[in-house]
């Protein structure tokens, strides 16, 4: 069986191995640094990957080098958001200053702050002029407990947006004139939404190998931005095929509450090897739909 944590449990560290804190758990630092353990934030399945760090060997809990590092993290399917470092998110401008906007992410306890700096290309003399209403996609740097949430919408690894930013209704299109050998941006009238989703089933559409959007896109052309604060972001040219991404999504979220869980918990043995896939099989099945299905949803729509 699946190991299910509630807030409050704790849970012992290997002291030998480097850790990595995702979603749902957080630090309890001891009287000594060996005491130092995890406590669960959030009610989910444990989930555990044991990796290689990138630069061969790591420090662990007491100090001592590691050549393994393991990744802990709570899988749940909750619709209240906790805010987490590196966590892609979909939120609103509700207020504006002179250097930071304040945002909201909807379904969480507190706001954010966004700094006028944090888009690709800014300065002090050229910032974005975006109005209250806006939405934006952005990344979580900093996520104390008494503290501000901060936002991004930099790319840290690459200095560019990498779709961050303001979400904008109007499409940009590029056309080539063959005879000139020159090319054209004009801009195109789109529909777009948000639709809300639980935050676990966000957060598995992010997995590459979840094959709902690949298997709707078959039907039409469209974008999403994807937070995993529970919302889902749909843009495309015709508004009929934005109500259809927002059906599936619906019926996927539905179906996800507890098919997946039982299945993956069915497929574990009880070894503890076969313990930690168990929340990687919820991330990989949680609402998965056939292409027959996607078929009758979105038809009525085409």
């Amino acid at each position: 069986m699946a190991m299910l944590a509630l807030p409050g449990d704790h849970i012992s560290i290997p002291s030998t191995s480097a850790v990595k804190l995702g979603p749902g758990l957080a630090i309890s630092a001891g009287e000594a640094e060996e005491d130092a353990e995890l406590i669960t934030v959030t009610p989910g399945i444990l989930g555990k990957i044991k990796s290689q760090p990138k630069g061969g060997k790591s420090k662990g809990v007491q100090g001592s080098e590691s050549s393994t590092q393991t990744a802990f993290w709570i899988e749940s399917d909750g619709r209240r958001y906790y805010p987490s470092v590196h966590d892609h998110v979909l939120c609103q401008i509700t207020n504006r200053g002179v250097d930071a906007y304040q945002v909201t992410l909807f379904n969480t306890f507190a706001t954010a702050n966004l700094p006028a700096l944090s888009f690709e290309g800014a300065t002090k003399r050229n910032k974005p002029n975006l109005r209250v209403g806006t939405l934006i996609y952005a990344q979580i740097v900093s996520a104390y407990k008494h503290a501000e949430i901060e936002l991004t919408c930099v790319d840290a690894a690459t200095g560019k947006s990498n779709g961050f930013g303001e979400l904008k209704t109007e499409r940009e299109e590029t056309t080539t004139n063959t005879v000139k050998k020159t090319s054209e941006s004009t801009i195109a009238p789109a529909s777009a939404n948000i639709f809300p989703v639980s935050c676990g089933f966000a957060r598995s559409l992010l997995n590459d190998k979840h094959p709902l959007l690949a298997r709707l896109a078959t039907h039409f052309p469209f974008e999403v931005a994807i937070g995993v604060n529970g919302y889902v972001w749909v843009r495309a040219k015709n508004v009929k095929h934005v109500i259809a991404v927002g059906k599936v999504l619906e019926r996927a979220d539905a179906d996800a509450l507890n098919e997946p869980t039982l299945a993956a918990q069915e497929g574990a043995t009880g070894s503890t090897e076969e313990e930690s896939k168990v929340a990687l099989e919820i991330v990989k099945q949680r609402g998965v739909l056939d292409a027959k299905t996607i078929s009758q949803i979105v038809d009525p729509f085409k």
